[in-house]
């Protein structure tokens, strides 16, 4: 007759020792299912090769805990999981020459290279700190890209204005808009956006020769002449020299 479990902590009354048993090899069984022939999942497929055959070798419940302890597989799973997923992510901006927002990914990996995390906790810890510290750099990086795109309407009317053909009645009007508008652009920059940026980023300088880089440029689907005017009319709207 099977033994059963009362009350015991982490198990359900009235549920037989090898029926628990065979519940855990089942769902360690469907978790290495999930990665293996998964080519984005080498690590995770060798670790939770490991964690499955632990389980559906062990003769019970409790020489399983002693191996998963005694040889940190879950920790190896945790470590597995990050190292795939970190280099998928570094892979695909590495591809599409995002550079910048590749690093934090290939910083955990390289950090994963020099130590290894004794706790899940001390891994996720890890994780989270060099993510939120490239937060910043990635919003430094791209803050530029953002306002040059999301001034383009603006940049475009200016030049409509300067170059459109009016009669000479129209010209003094025309001439008072372009000023206005760029008295008020240089004014916003330098009073509020710039500002602005500089409380999260305090040494953030915009760079516009930064935009030819390909992370940036792909973005502006338009000839090279095109976008070298607008980078100078966009450092005019915005009173830089």
């Amino acid at each position: 007759m099977k033994r059963l479990l009362f009350d015991t902590v982490g198990h359900d009354k009235g549920v037989s020792v090898d029926q628990r048993h065979q519940e855990y090899v089942d769902y360690y069984r469907a978790r290495l299912a999930k990665f293996e022939n998964n080519p984005l999942y080498p690590n995770c497929a060798a670790a939770e090769r490991a964690m499955f055959d632990a389980i559906s070798t062990a003769s019970n419940l409790e020489e399983f805990g002693e191996r998963e302890a005694a040889q940190k597989l879950s920790l190896n799973c945790a470590i597995a999981r990050v190292r795939d997923t970190e280099t998928a992510e570094a892979n695909f901006y590495l591809e599409l020459q995002e550079t910048v927002r590749a690093k934090p990914h290939l910083e955990v990996l390289e950090r994963l290279d020099q130590s290894t995390p004794q706790t899940v906790e001390d891994l996720s810890g890890m994780v989270s700190e060099i993510h939120v510290t490239w937060q910043l750099k990635i919003s430094a990086d791209e803050t530029l890209r953002d306002e040059f795109w999301g001034d383009w309407k603006i940049l475009e009317d200016i030049d409509c204005d300067e170059q459109a053909e009016v009669p000479p009645r129209w010209s003094e009007e025309r001439k008072a808009a372009v000023s206005r508008e760029l008295k008020r652009g240089a004014e916003h920059y330098a009073e509020h956006t710039l500002p602005g940026t500089r409380k999260f980023i305090p040494d953030y300088q915009p760079n516009w020769e930064e935009l030819w880089q390909i992370r940036h440029r792909r973005r502006f689907p338009l000839a090279d002449d095109i976008v070298k005017e607008r980078i100078a009319a966009h450092r005019r709207y915005l009173g830089v020299s």
